[in-house]
């Protein structure tokens, strides 16, 4: 299903904001009993936007809407319809993501569920706030995902806030490792999920899934690599944008983004939690010791440094060797970074490393 969307970033999700005194908006009376109100940001905690939405549901796909008494700068209110919507909408096509090719197909959907109406042109001008970009990778099998698990676990950087740190499962119904938190995170601490895409369809959203994808969810092994942008602050930080005039970031800037630049959003947000394998200046290359070639042969074996260091606590007890066995490896890795040595086998890790800006110089097949 995946197809040649591998390693292509796109929009999973977002919100979408509308002036309700925009004459060309219409909107379904009924909707303007679903009130909230917000900060000058347009930013809203997860439990309050669900608590207080309307809902719209279709095989497994859910469009939620809800209107919002705004205070922004200077004490004025304007009220918002806020339309959060789903890649799901585009069924068969969900993995294609939301893209300028694909709007148009988001646009006719939302325009069926005759819950707002609004002109091709001004739906593009919406506001956007919340947005998911994500990116899928095929891999091998449940046990590759949790060792890509395991292994992002040990270059994750540590953090004393619970709110910034990691969190992690590897279980048959839940495979992941996340960032921060989705409601609290920050520029310096963006929220960022890497998870096992078909687990979270199989036993999440089996109705969508047997609806567009095929019966009993018989995918392939995927992981999804997800980031949240969270308002016009933050898209101007991940892209230095210094026009203090703009207003806001709409749906038109978003998708105007290409690839390019879409996945160096992605970068730079995940390598923000992650410890960088760069290679370092002055790597001692002289006088292997028989050790240091067993452990190039487990590098060699493993693919990854990170899978490497994930395996290698099968075999070492004690922390005072486990600590040097795990330096071992990292000073051999440089060193095979830094001569430019390949890997006898690509894995998938790979790709998942160099998406999040880790181990950038590696010669990987991958991508």
């Amino acid at each position: 299903m995946i197809g040649n969307n591998e390693g292509k970033p796109s929009v999973d999700s977002l919100k979408i904001r509308f002036n309700l005194d925009n004459p060309k908006l219409w909107v379904n009376p009924e909707l303007l009993n679903y009130w909230f109100e917000v900060n000058a940001e347009g930013e809203i905690d997860t439990t309050t936007f669900k608590r207080k939405r309307m809902v719209h549901r279709s095989f497994g796909c859910t469009t939620s809407y809800a209107v919002q008494k705004r205070k922004t700068y200077g004490q004025k209110e304007s009220d918002c319809l806020i339309v959060m919507v789903n890649s799901k909408i585009l069924g068969r096509r969900y993995f294609d993501g939301i893209t300028i090719n694909t709007i148009g197909l988001v646009y006719d959907e939302l325009m069926k569920q005759n819950m707002f109406s609004i002109s091709i042109d001004h739906f593009y001008k919406g506001a956007v706030t919340d947005v998911d970009i994500k990116t899928d990778f095929k891999v091998d099998s449940f046990e590759e995902q949790c060792e890509i698990i395991e292994g992002l676990k040990e270059i994750s950087k540590s953090s004393q806030s619970r709110l910034a740190g990691y969190q992690a499962r590897k279980t048959e119904k839940n495979c992941f490792i996340s960032w921060s938190n989705r409601d609290a995170a920050t520029n310096a601490k963006p929220f960022v999920k890497l998870y096992a895409k078909d687990i979270e369809l199989r036993y999440n959203s089996n109705v969508f899934c047997e609806k567009y994808i095929g019966y009993e969810c018989d995918l392939l092994p995927v992981m999804r690599t997800e980031v949240t942008i969270k308002n016009k602050a933050h898209f101007k930080y991940l892209l230095n944008i210094q026009d203090e005039k703009m207003v806001e970031f709409n749906l038109n800037n978003l998708l105007l983004l290409n690839e390019s630049k879409l996945l160096s959003i992605v970068k730079r947000m995940s390598m923000t939690h992650v410890v960088s394998l760069e290679p370092v200046e002055n790597v001692e290359t002289s006088n292997f010791s028989l050790a240091d070639c067993f452990a190039m042969g487990f590098l060699d074996v493993c693919g990854s440094l990170c899978i490497a260091l994930a395996r290698i606590e099968k075999y070492v007890d004690g922390k005072d060797k486990l600590y040097r066995a795990k330096k071992k490896l990292r000073d051999l890795d440089l060193h095979r970074i830094s001569e430019g040595i390949k890997p006898s086998k690509s894995r998938n890790i790979d790709k998942v490393l160099r998406l999040m800006g880790v181990g950038e110089n590696m010669p990987y097949d991958g991508m």
